[in-house]
């Protein structure tokens, strides 16, 4: 059985009330971002490339793209390494969503079907030309510095409130499933745009942003006739011809996807049949090939699914019969928590396993389980004899056990072990407590199906 989110996990997470409540949070802080970028200039060259570009010779490396390009992609650079972008309503401009955190990146609620749909390069360009000569007077001041960092600021405000689609988009299918099934079924894109646009909710939206701009824009204590840096009218008439139009554009793209199979990461480098085995995981034909997404590290694998790019990755496990991939080993470990093993695939000598979100997993028995576990021995004599008279005493099956290098809990011995049976059934769950009374630790990476490639179950 795929790992797959279950709608009725995302109706407790997902409803149109929660998703408006974010939406207009983030009308305030998209107004205060226009305010602040409305006192300097254009400065149009900061977003100049070629010859024109404000960058100068840097060593060997001639600047061709703009100051601002340059900016957002640093900004980004730091922003990915602390785990921005694993946020599924996070969407960055330049870097891409593969770079792994350094520090361990908190797993979200599998709330939204997988997807890669990020249309920054379209908000950039609308912002550049057409919402900067809206908010700036014409001009340069040189003040560049400045400019771009609140252009990045607002960039990032509005790209979140108009990626937020995917969640409307989410909720309204959760609330009519049957309804928006059948127009994608249809690929009716024209009929889903107008059965998510509601002129008299853009309306009220509109009236909002206007009221807000007029309040924020204005010293609130004087009686004194207001003077706006830009008129509210304005910044309404934005919202209703730029954010509303591409939050929908969003919200089509999403539901089009909503009923198609959800892609599958592999490493490309890992093997030469990790894209079949991947393919299999899937559950497709071969010209749906385009579904898989290849991957040039296991942590770029493991990344994908936490920030829900992907619902599962595809890795190999033993490339060869006994040879266990420490490296795996590792990532597994390391994210015991969030990411499980829901199934196993042999190809050739080769295994594969697929991990999901822990929540994604199958909870049910099939009959034919395996557990893999992760778990550390103190180094003194006897340590690992005491484990393994406990799964013969529970008559539990031990199937594989091989030493790792896995950096794992404190000084002790590390092993990767295979079980029979699923991680719920009593007799595994009694084994599992009398080894974690020996053990230095014993956490669960997974209990998983055999898959048979032939027919996919």
């Amino acid at each position: 059985m795929a790992a797959v989110l279950q709608d009725e996990d995302a109706t407790k997470i997902i409803t149109l009330d929660s998703v408006r409540g974010e939406l207009i949070r983030l009308e305030e802080t998209i107004i205060f971002g226009m305010v602040e970028r409305s006192q300097f200039v254009q400065n149009s060259e900061i977003y100049a490339t070629g010859d024109a570009s404000l960058l100068k010779l840097t060593g060997e490396k001639n600047h061709s793209e703009s100051f601002l390009d340059f900016f957002l992609e640093k900004t980004e650079q730091l922003h990915a390494s602390l785990g921005r972008y694993t946020s599924p309503d996070e969407h960055p401009f330049v870097v891409d969503r593969l770079t792994v955190p350094l520090i361990q990146a908190q797993s979200y609620p599998a709330s939204l079907r997988p997807n890669n749909i990020n249309i920054n390069k379209r908000i950039k360009s609308i912002y550049e030309k057409k919402i900067i000569p809206i908010l700036c007077k014409e001009g340069t001041d040189g003040q560049y510095g400045s400019s771009a960092t609140m252009d990045i600021s607002l960039l990032q405000s509005i790209s979140k409130r108009i990626h937020f689609g995917k969640f409307v988009a989410e909720a309204k299918f959760l609330q009519e499933p049957e309804k928006y099934s059948k127009l994608i079924r249809e690929r009716d894109a024209d009929g889903l745009m107008k059965e998510l646009t509601k002129l008299a909710v853009e309306d009220k939206v509109v009236a909002r942003v206007t009221l807000k701009a007029g309040t924020y824009g204005r010293d609130p204590t004087t009686t004194v006739l207001p003077s706006y840096a830009i008129p509210p009218e304005e910044i309404g008439q934005l919202y209703r011809e730029v954010v509303m139009p591409l939050n929908k554009d969003v919200q089509v793209m999403y539901l089009l996807a909503r009923l198609g199979g959800p892609n599958v990461a592999y490493l490309e480098t890992e093997s030469k049949v990790s894209k079949e085995a991947a393919t299999v995981f899937a559950g497709i034909e071969e010209e749906e090939k385009d579904s898989l997404v290849s991957c040039n590290s296991l942590a770029s694998c493991f990344a994908m699914v936490k920030a829900n790019n992907v619902s599962r990755c595809c890795v190999c496990i033993e490339e060869t019969p006994g040879a266990i991939s420490h490296s795996l080993h590792q990532f597994l470990f390391e994210n015991y928590q969030s990411l499980c093993i829901t199934r196993e695939l042999y190809i050739q000598e080769s295994r594969f396993f697929e991990i999901a979100k822990t929540g994604m997993a199958a909870s049910s028995q099939s009959g034919n389980d395996k557990t893999a576990l992760s778990m550390g021995l103190t180094d003194v004599p006897g340590a690992l004899s005491q484990v393994l008279a406990i799964f013969a005493q529970c008559q539990v099956n031990l199937l594989l056990i091989s030493s790792s290098t896995v950096a794992g809990e404190g000084n002790c011995s590390n092993f990767f072990l295979e079980v029979d049976g699923h991680a719920k059934e009593e007799k595994v769950i009694s084994t599992l407590e009398a080894v974690r009374s020996i053990a230095h630790y014993c956490h669960v990476l997974g209990s998983f199906l055999k898959l048979n490639k032939e027919n996919g179950h």
